[in-house]
C-alpha cells in the first residue's frame, strides 16, 4: 500500500482498499514542499 500521490498512472486502476491510510509522516513531508504566500 502507498499514498495516492505515489501511485502515478496506477491511480486509474487501484482499488480503494489498496491505498493506505494517512500517516503523520505524510503531513510532515508535505510541510517541506508548501510555499507560504503572504500577498495582501
Amino acid at each position: 500500500m502507498m499514498p495516492i500521490r505515489e501511485l502515478g498512472s496506477d491511480i486509474l486502476t487501484v482499488k480503494a482498499d489498496q491505498v493506505r491510510r494517512l500517516k503523520y509522516g505524510d503531513f510532515e513531508s508535505a510541510m517541506t514542499v508548501i510555499q507560504y504566500d503572504l500577498a495582501l
